[in-house]
């Protein structure tokens, strides 16, 4: 697997429309707000394409939102000013990697019942198979997978 820090920035506005085997893999997104409309979009087609039902895509796509969300708002952009975007779909299910160029502070969950920070990770968790965090001299990566046979994580069975 090639390092999310390497591919080219993704046009605003891209459209892919194609085969999940000839999806772009990889992304250098602008590191703002505005770009998570096109890391879901990437994220949704790819999982429709390997055949995930509406639910399950719905908890891809919001898991990665939240990574990207957090490397936007809490990570580094590279010198060129883009976070990663790499999506991986395999035999055993889908992965998504996002990466930054900022060194992962940990922050302690927010018990209050109206808080919005410091709940991402065990967000992602409860809605992949497996989340990975490795933080590393160039940045932070965040991998995510969801497997192909798992049910949904929302009021499903999971793994059954």
């Amino acid at each position: 697997m090639r390092s999310p820090h390497s591919p080219e920035p993704l046009e605003a506005g891209t459209a892919v429309a194609a085969p999940v085997g000839a999806l772009p893999r990889e992304f250098r997104l602008p590191a703002v707000p505005a770009q998570l409309v096109i890391a879901r979009g990437h994220v949704e087609r790819a999982a429709l394409a390997m055949g995930f039902d509406e639910r399950a895509t719905y908890e891809i796509v919001f898991a990665v939102n939240e990574a990207v969300t957090n490397a936007v708002q809490h990570g580094s952009a590279d010198h060129a000013g883009t976070i990663g975007l790499f999506i991986e779909p395999g035999d055993d299910g889908l992965t998504v990697v996002v990466s930054d160029s900022g060194s992962f502070v940990p922050s302690p969950a927010d018990c209050a019942p109206t808080s919005e920070q410091g709940r991402g990770l065990v967000l992602m968790s409860q809605l992949m198979d497996q989340v990975d965090l490795f933080p590393c001299a160039e940045g932070t990566v965040v991998r995510l997978h969801r497997d192909r046979n798992g049910a949904s994580a929302i009021g499903g069975d999971r793994g059954a």
